[in-house]
């Protein structure tokens, strides 16, 4: 899967974000192809000129006439603003899509122990860390930091010995 853009999205949400890929991309040594035009980038990443002008040339218009969502796959743009692909120079990043974080997760008492669909602890079952839900979350996912996940392991360790002694 490849995703492209403009410069105005590389210099705007590209650079403004939390953890913007302009620059981190290029600096961590991830590819991001750049061209002068749309037929240039489209040989580069091995598609088609005429298709991706085709693609480009459909989004474009949906995004002048406001219905994005009429697209298929739909774009949203209610959330986040949705930006044309018309000014050179022309980006191309390849991506794959993961699970980095999740703002759900294994719900837990204030020991780290598992509850069940009853808030029950299920014995013997503690969680702490990235797998603990609703200790993350907010526009930043990750900004409570390492406090809280330690804390959490620290009292899962002091459960664990108290059982084991």
């Amino acid at each position: 899967m490849t995703i492209v853009f403009d410069q105005p999205v590389w210099d705007g949400p590209g650079r403004n974000h939390v953890q913007p890929p302009n620059p981190l991309v290029v600096e961590a040594g991830g590819t991001l192809h750049r061209a002068a035009t749309i037929a240039e980038l489209a040989a580069t990443i091995g598609v088609a000129p005429n298709v991706l002008q085709g693609f480009i040339d459909q989004y474009n218009a949906a995004h002048d006439a406001g219905t994005l969502q009429n697209l298929s796959p739909p774009r949203r743009g209610d959330r986040y603003k949705a930006w044309p692909i018309k000014t050179p120079p022309f980006y191309a990043m390849p991506i794959c899509s993961a699970i980095t974080n999740t703002m759900g997760g294994i719900v837990v008492n204030g020991d780290g122990a598992v509850l069940d669909r009853h808030d029950a602890p299920i014995p013997g079952l503690f969680a702490a860390g990235s797998t603990v839900g609703g200790l993350d979350g907010g526009p930043h996912a990750g900004y409570v930091g390492g406090l809280i996940k330690a804390t959490i392991g620290l009292r899962v360790a002091e459960k664990i010995a108290a059982i084991e002694a």
